[in-house]
């Protein structure tokens, strides 16, 4: 099965259903606070994801050994958790994009979009770390 396609076509479906979905977002924060915030959202995102990663070394339904995320994997796997964060961290990425453009765009309040940004830039950064601080769980190479 051609999973480079699969996973296109899924992340550019996320693009387009967030793009026709628009509503612009309705806060009582100002953009001074929510910019604020992503000094907590980065960091929280970071360790969550890593502790999450983290726990799956010891679930017994996790393999043993772990293979480098591909575009080119089956991203259901769940049994391989990195290439299953690596999926679910270009999901939010692609939606979050979509959303801070058309909101800058539209001249709306962008400030929730930059978070989640942020929040998705650090899950991808997780993926990373988690290869350096796992590696005893990696094989050499991919399939």
């Amino acid at each position: 099965m051609n999973w480079r396609f699969i996973r296109i076509a899924i992340i550019f479906g996320v693009g387009l259903l967030s793009a026709t979905n628009y509503t612009p977002e309705a806060t009582s924060l100002t953009q001074s606070e929510l910019v604020k915030s992503l000094f907590f959202a980065v960091p929280a995102a970071l360790v969550g994801f890593l502790l999450v990663i983290g726990f799956q070394t010891v679930n017994p339904f996790s393999d043993k050994v772990w293979i480098e995320p591909s575009w080119d994997i089956n991203p259901f796997t769940l049994s391989q958790p990195l290439v299953f964060c690596h999926f679910l961290v270009w999901f939010v990425i692609v939606q979050v994009l979509v959303h801070l453009i058309l909101s800058i765009i539209q001249g709306d309040l962008y400030g929730l979009s930059a978070v989640g940004m942020a929040v998705g830039l650090s899950g991808l950064l997780a993926v990373r770390l988690a290869r350096i601080l796992f590696r005893h769980k990696f094989r050499d190479k991919s399939i």
